[in-house]
């Protein structure tokens, strides 16, 4: 994962407005390589299929910086998370299991990518639509600012005092 300021070929109006915290798996982009060996063929061809990515920007731009949005929030994390016997990571462009893919709606036809003997594998599609991530932003933002409300009510020492102190109302003399 790459963190670039470079724009995003999808076509999501607000793509590059998003914003995720650090360390956020949405937080930053993924690299898409050039056309060159099986892997980055096969993942190259999956991103422009899910984004629809114009033939001129096909044309323009032969490497991609993919906001990282556009995949499963757990899928990403499961890719990601290291693996338990040699700490590697897995990389985007490996193929995943059928089952995994499964879990993740990554189903289509122009997902699979490879078949070893009787197994069929997929490319992890960044199929997710732009409505999950705006929702969960909304969601995450109401979150914060709910804590915001609570911390401040807790962190203003003038307001601590005054919660719960009858205050005696008359005439100023």
């Amino acid at each position: 994962m790459t963190h670039r300021n470079s724009l995003c070929p999808c076509n999501w109006k607000e793509c590059n407005d998003y914003s995720y915290d650090p360390g956020d798996p949405w937080d930053g982009v993924f690299r898409v390589r050039p056309l060159g060996t099986q892997k980055n063929d096969e993942l190259r061809r999956v991103v422009e299929h899910h984004l629809r990515i114009s033939q001129q920007v096909r044309s323009q731009r032969p490497e991609y910086h993919v906001r990282c949005h556009h995949w499963n929030r757990k899928l990403i994390m499961e890719l990601l998370k290291p693996d338990p016997s040699n700490g590697a990571q897995k990389k985007l462009s490996s193929p995943i299991a059928a089952d995994v893919a499964k879990r993740y709606n990554i189903t289509d036809q122009i997902d699979r990518c490879r078949i070893k003997g009787n197994t069929v594998q997929y490319m992890a599609s960044p199929n997710n639509p732009e409505y999950v991530v705006k929702e969960w932003l909304q969601s995450e933002n109401s979150k914060k600012n709910a804590r915001r409300r609570k911390n401040g009510l807790n962190q203003n020492p003038v307001k601590k005092m005054l919660v719960g102190v009858p205050v005696k109302i008359g005439k100023l003399p």
